[in-house]
């Protein structure tokens, strides 16, 4: 498999795989900051463009981020979360503990992004590519 780093930013990197199929935004250990997480907005938009995203699937890797403990965080993080997942084909998180996944269905339900958690990757992936359209060839 190959693997294509877009960006690296102190909170996430961020890169593609399967073909381009999965956008994969890997949390680093770094704690989470808004400001932080709002420059990903800009550099989110400049590299996937509306139509790359409706056939493409994103992959929110949280396995090594820290607990967000701060409420009113949590939430402007939903928020900005909801902006960088809009217009995949498919979302998911992948997570590392019990207590990540009560968080996240949290979050998920409060800002409506429609994200399916996962603890397992490999079958995130899997689910992930199922659930793109057929691409066309020509």
């Amino acid at each position: 498999m190959i693997i294509r780093e877009l960006f690296r930013h102190e909170l996430m990197i961020v890169t593609l795989e399967h073909r381009d199929r999965i956008a994969r935004f890997r949390r680093t250990s770094v704690p989470m900051t808004y400001a932080g997480f709002e420059d990903l907005d800009s550099m989110t938009a400049l590299h996937f463009l509306p139509y790359k995203r409706a056939t493409m699937a994103l992959l929110f890797d949280s396995r090594d981020a820290p607990m967000v403990m701060d409420a009113q965080l949590e939430r402007r993080v939903g928020a900005a979360t909801k902006r960088l997942a809009k217009g995949f084909a498919s979302i998911g998180v992948l997570l590392k503990t019990s207590v990540g996944q009560m968080q996240t269905r949290r979050i998920n339900q409060v800002d409506q992004i429609g994200m399916q958690i996962f603890l397992d990757e490999a079958t995130a992936i899997q689910t992930l590519l199922h659930a793109l359209p057929v691409l066309s060839v020509r």
